[in-house]
C-alpha cells in the first residue's frame, strides 16, 4: 500500500496526488468521465458533472454530488451494479460512484471520495471464517427467538433488526444475480436481502467457468459469490482501484460486516434493465478470483491472492420413485449461512415440481463443524407449501449451531435427506383418558390418548408412564404433548435451559429434540427447580439449596417454572398437532 500513501493513521494518511484528486480541490462545475461495464466485460466511459460536495455527520465522511450522462443513464438514472465505477477529474481519480436517489428522474449520483475508499486497507481484514466478522449476524435475543420460531416465522427471525435505515440520499441498490432458482425460492431471498440493500434479478450463472484471464482493472465488474453449484447467488458491482493483489469497489458497505472471508468472481454483464424506481445492472457471476476480506461504510477490499472456503451442502430429495441429488456451496456467514441454506432448500423441492400443495415430509438433516463435533435431527413435518417447510426447518438448525451466542463455529458440510408423500399424513390430539388410580411411587399410570386424523377418522393409542420410586404424595400434572409443543413448553417452562452456555451444549439439546411425530408425556411437579449452566438441577439435596441460590441471585443461573419427574417421547409416524393435560394423584407407598 506504500505506493498510494505515506505512513499516518487510517484516516489521515496523504493522497498519491499525482493519482488521486483529493476532495478539497474539487468545485463545482468541474467534469470529467467515469468507467463501468454495460454490456459484456468491456469497460466504457460515461459523463461527469460535478454540482459540489455535500458534507455529512460521519467525520471525513464528504460525498461528492454529480450528474452523470451517456449509455442512456438520462433516462434511467444512475444504475445499481454502477457502484464502485471510477470517477476521473483532470486525469484523477476523485471517489466511486455509491449513492443515489430512488424514483429520481435525473442521473444525478453521491460519489465515496477516493481517500476514504483507499484507507479501507489500515482497518481489520478477515483472514479466515472464524476471524472475520458475521455478514447478517444474530443477536442473543434473535438466537432465543429462533428456538420457538417456525415456517416463514424462522426467517422473520433472521431478517430481525436487519432492515436499513431508509433515507432521501442512500447506497445504492446491488445487484443480486440469481441463477438456478424457482419463482417461490427467489421470492424468499428477494424478501431476505431488499432491507439489506439488494435488487435479486434472474440471470443465471457461468458455472464452474474457467477464468478469463482478463486482469482487473478501474471499471470491471465485480460479483461476490453468495452461493453456487446447481444455484447461483452473488452481489454484483463495480472495481474502483487496483493495487497488486488489492482490489477496491463498491463506495458502500455491502453489508456492513467489517473484517469478511467472501469468495469474489469475475462478473459478465447482459445488460441493464431500466425502472422508474431503480434501475439495476443484469449481470452473470463467473469464475472465483480471490477474496472479499474488508466491508465497511467506504467500500469493500479483496485479495486476488487468496481463496475464500465455503461450506459444501448436499441435499437428496425423493418423491415417489424419483430421487434427485444437488450439490451447493454457501458463503460462510452467522444469519446469512442459515438464511441461504434455507433458501436453496426451497429450491430443491421447487425444482421437483412440487412449490405447493398437500405433503408430509420425512427429512434429516445434520450440520459437522470443523473440529469433529456433528449434531443431526430427523423430523417429519407437513403442510401446504413443502419447500417452505423444509426451508425452516433447514434454516433454522443451521441457524442455531451458527449463530450460537457461546462461541464462533467453522461448519464443515451441511446435509439434507428428504422425501415427500404427497399427502397430509397429521393427527390432531383431542382427549386424555385414564384409571381413576390409585397411583403410586414405582408404578405406572397407563392411559388412553384419542387423536382425529385430518380429513379421517378418530383413533386411539394406549400407553403409560412411569411413577418414580421416590415420587412424593400430592397432585402431578400430566401433560401430552406433540414434539413441537413439548420444545415450546420447555422454553417457556425453563428458559435458562437455552442459554447456549457452550457449542457442546447446543448441540446436545438439539440432538434431543423431540420429532414432531413423537408424542411427548411428561408427569410435572409444581415445584420450580433452579437452572444452572444451561442445565436443570432437580431434586438437590439441602447442602446445595445455599450455593445454587447465591448463584441465583448474581445472575448465574435461573429458575425452571416445574419439574419433570417423568417423561417418556414415542414416535407415532404421523405428524401430531395438540397437547392435553390432566392432574394425576400419586398416594403414599
Amino acid at each position: 500500500m506504500g505506493l498510494l500513501f505515506g505512513p499516518s493513521s487510517a484516516l489521515g494518511f496523504e493522497l498519491d496526488e499525482k493519482q488521486f484528486m483529493p476532495v478539497d480541490e474539487i468545485v463545482p462545475g468541474m467534469t470529467g468521465y467515469g468507467l463501468s461495464v454495460f454490456v459484456g466485460t468491456k469497460i466504457d466511459t460515461f459523463g461527469v458533472e460535478i454540482l459540489g460536495v455535500l458534507p455529512t455527520a460521519v467525520p471525513h465522511g464528504d460525498i461528492i454530488l454529480a450528474r452523470l450522462s451517456g449509455h442512456g443513464l438520462e433516462k434511467s438514472g444512475v444504475i445499481g451494479g454502477m457502484s464502485g465505477s471510477p470517477v476521473y477529474v483532470n486525469g484523477r481519480v476523485i471517489g466511486a460512484v455509491a449513492l443515489g436517489w430512488s424514483f429520481s428522474v435525473e442521473p444525478i449520483a453521491g460519489i465515496t471520495p477516493i481517500k476514504e475508499m483507499l484507507s479501507l486497507s489500515e482497518r481489520s481484514a478477515g483472514v479466515s471464517p472464524a476471524q472475520a466478522a458475521s455478514p447478517m449476524s444474530m443477536s442473543p435475543d434473535q438466537w432465543s427467538d429462533l428456538w420457538s420460531a417456525e415456517g416463514r416465522d424462522v426467517f422473520s427471525v433472521l431478517l430481525d433488526s436487519k432492515q436499513r435505515a431508509k433515507r432521501d440520499l442512500g447506497p445504492l441498490a446491488t445487484p443480486l444475480a440469481v441463477g438456478g432458482l424457482g419463482d417461490e425460492a427467489a421470492a424468499l431471498l428477494g424478501d431476505l436481502t431488499q432491507p439489506l440493500g439488494y435488487q435479486t434479478m434472474m440471470s443465471g450463472s457461468a458455472g464452474d467457468a474457467e477464468p478469463t484471464g482478463i486482469p482487473l482493472k478501474p471499471g470491471s465488474a465485480l460479483a461476490v459469490q453468495l452461493a453456487s453449484g446447481d444455484a447461483s447467488i452473488a452481489a454484483v458491482g463495480t472495481v474502483t482501484w487496483v493495487d497488486g493483489s488489492s482490489v477496491y469497489g463498491f463506495g458502500h458497505p455491502m453489508m456492513g460486516a467489517g473484517p469478511t472471508w467472501l469468495p469474489m468472481a469475475e462478473a459478465n454483464i447482459l445488460g441493464t434493465m431500466a425502472r422508474s424506481s431503480s434501475s439495476f445492472k443484469l449481470g452473470v457471476s463467473g469464475a472465483s478470483i480471490g477474496t472479499l476480506t474488508h466491508d465497511y461504510r467506504a467500500g469493500v477490499v479483496g485479495d486476488l491472492e487468496t481463496e475464500a472456503t465455503t461450506i459444501p451442502v448436499t441435499m437428496n430429495v425423493r418423491i415417489g420413485e424419483r430421487t434427485e441429488a444437488f450439490h451447493y456451496e454457501v458463503v460462510d456467514a452467522p444469519g446469512l449461512t442459515p438464511a441461504l441454506t434455507g433458501v436453496l432448500a426451497m429450491n430443491t423441492l421447487e425444482s421437483l415440481g412440487r412449490p405447493s400443495g398437500e405433503a408430509t415430509l420425512s427429512v434429516r438433516a445434520g450440520v459437522s463443524l470443523v473440529g469433529g463435533q456433528s449434531v443431526e435431527q430427523t423430523n417429519l413435518v407437513a403442510g401446504f407449501s413443502p419447500p417452505l417447510v423444509l426451508a425452516s426447518r433447514v434454516a433454522r438448525l443451521v441457524g442455531l449451531v451458527h449463530g450460537n451466542p457461546a462461541s464462533k463455529v467453522e461448519i464443515e458440510r451441511v446435509w439434507v435427506d428428504a422425501e415427500v408423500q404427497e399427502e397430509i399424513q397429521a393427527s390432531f390430539l383431542e382427549r386424555i383418558e385414564l384409571e381413576p388410580g390409585p397411583y403410586r411411587p414405582g408404578g405406572s399410570v397407563p392411559l388412553r390418548i384419542w387423536f382425529r386424523n385430518y380429513r379421517g377418522e378418530n383413533w386411539f393409542h394406549d400407553t403409560q408412564i412411569e411413577v418414580p420410586a421416590n415420587a412424593e404424595a400430592g397432585t402431578y400434572e400430566l401433560r401430552a404433548a406433540d414434539g413441537g409443543q413439548s420444545a415450546r413448553d420447555d422454553q417457556d417452562r425453563a428458559p435458562g435451559a437455552f442459554a447456549g452456555t457452550s457449542v457442546d451444549r447446543v448441540l446436545q439439546i438439539l440432538s434431543q429434540e423431540a420429532p414432531f411425530d413423537a408424542l411427548v408425556l411428561r408427569l410435572l411437579a409444581a415445584e420450580a427447580n433452579p437452572v444452572v449452566g444451561g442445565r436443570e438441577l432437580p431434586n438437590l439435596p439441602g447442602s446445595l439449596q445455599q450455593v445454587v441460590s447465591t448463584s441465583l441471585t448474581s445472575g448465574r443461573a435461573g429458575v425452571a417454572k416445574k419439574t419433570i419427574v417423568s417423561q417418556k417421547s414415542e414416535r407415532l409416524g404421523r405428524l401430531l398437532i395438540g397437547n392435553r393435560s390432566i392432574n394425576v394423584e400419586v398416594v403414599g407407598s
